[in-house]
């Protein structure tokens, strides 16, 4: 058992799941009595362990604040370190949740899919949010959204786990292998409705926003029915400055769609929209429709 500052007691269990792999799930002892429960499904980045949200220094506000709110959180190995966005690990984050849905009633799953994570992620809040009523919303933590522009980016240092990942040996075989499931592709149409919150740095240079957060949020725009982002500026990719520590954009959106109430927003920006946000400095802005 671990607890967090506030005190929480909490356990992290395993478990060797079928088509999942290694799965971890952590939710606090006070928390098991619950008649029903919310639950972030995590999708780890590149190289990422099976229990990475569960022992990384940089998730701990969030994790904290998932066990002191009485949610949890279940992750895995997703088929792989490396299987980004294949239908494998897809597949593999699907098992997992299965698991730990057997264990406890869950009635809402946020998916947070971290770097290469945000590929999977996005696919698995799409396909299954039509379906599963449990599913509520996506957080793409500084995540990649576009697996065609990651396959050669920075001089391919990605391409051989693509090719080994979806079973290719080009470009052109990764394009027709990976048809429809190309989050940034669209159609935008998968996204009426959604709930979706970006977050990025401004200064990442490892997944650049402009083809990735930025895009998607081009490709969907007006359709979601909560469309957040949260831009650091001058944040990177690192644990020290970048998405990770957004926690107040995370637990406020999480609040927002399973139907608490995060902290009232600042007066509003400009924009035409309807229940978007923005956050500056860590405050959260309306973006309401201009007169």
């Amino acid at each position: 058992m671990a607890s967090t500052p506030a005190g929480t007691v909490y356990t992290v269990r395993s478990a060797t799941v079928s088509g999942g792999g290694s799965t971890f799930w952590g939710i606090a002892e006070s928390a098991l009595a619950l008649p029903e429960r919310s639950f972030v499904l995590y999708c780890h980045g590149a190289g990422g362990s099976a229990d990475q949200f569960a022992t990384m220094p940089a998730w701990a506000g969030l994790r904290n604040w998932i066990i002191d709110n009485g949610w949890g959180w279940v992750e895995g190995i997703g088929a792989g370190a490396n299987a980004w966005g294949s239908p494998a690990s897809m597949a593999a984050y699907e098992a997992s949740l299965a698991h730990v849905s057997g264990l406890y009633d869950i009635k809402n799953v946020i998916v947070l899919g971290r770097s290469m994570g945000g590929l999977v992620g996005a696919r698995l809040y799409w396909t299954r949010r039509g379906s599963d009523a449990r599913f509520k919303g996506f957080i793409s933590n500084s995540g990649v959204q576009d697996l065609v522009w990651a396959y050669d980016w920075d001089g391919g240092r990605w391409t051989s786990a693509f090719n080994a990942s979806w079973g290719v040996s080009s470009k052109a075989e990764l394009v027709a292998a990976s048809a429809g499931m190309n989050p940034v592709a669209g159609p935008a149409s998968r996204w009426t409705g959604g709930n979706v919150l970006q977050l990025w740095g401004d200064a990442d240079t490892l997944v650049p926003p402009q083809f990735n957060g930025e895009a998607m949020r081009t490709m969907y725009a007006g359709q979601p029915a909560v469309d957040w982002v949260d831009i650091r500026g001058g944040g990177d990719h690192s644990a020290s400055n970048g998405s990770y520590t957004r926690v107040k954009p995370m637990t406020d959106f999480l609040l927002a769609v399973t139907g608490g109430t995060p902290p009232e927003p600042e007066a509003g920006y400009g924009y035409r929209s309807k229940r978007r946000s923005i956050y500056v400095d860590g405050v959260r802005y309306t973006v309401r429709r201009r007169r």
